[in-house]
């Protein structure tokens, strides 16, 4: 999945479609496409799923904007993406 260009993959890489609207349709857009790629349900009314849809927004708007999070963090991050790869 390629969020830059709005272009989706499936997990085989074949292309499967653009997405275009506005955030809160691509969002249920991606929610689709992984429940089809995970053979799950999720449910729309959860806590959840009402945290991932606030990551996407500001992932979204982070693109729009050409900016990207700036953390005092980095040193945990790396600690964990080297602790933790396959993730």
């Amino acid at each position: 999945m390629d969020i830059v260009s709005s272009n989706f993959k499936s997990f085989d890489g074949k292309r499967i479609g653009v997405l275009k609207g506005t955030n809160s349709e691509f969002i249920l857009e991606i929610v689709h496409l992984i429940e089809a790629q995970m053979h799950i349900s999720i449910d729309k009314n959860s806590f959840n799923y009402s945290r991932f849809a606030s990551h996407m927004q500001y992932l979204f708007r982070r693109k729009s904007e050409y900016t990207e999070i700036s953390s005092t963090n980095k040193k945990l991050f790396e600690l964990l993406k080297n602790e933790y790869p396959m993730t």
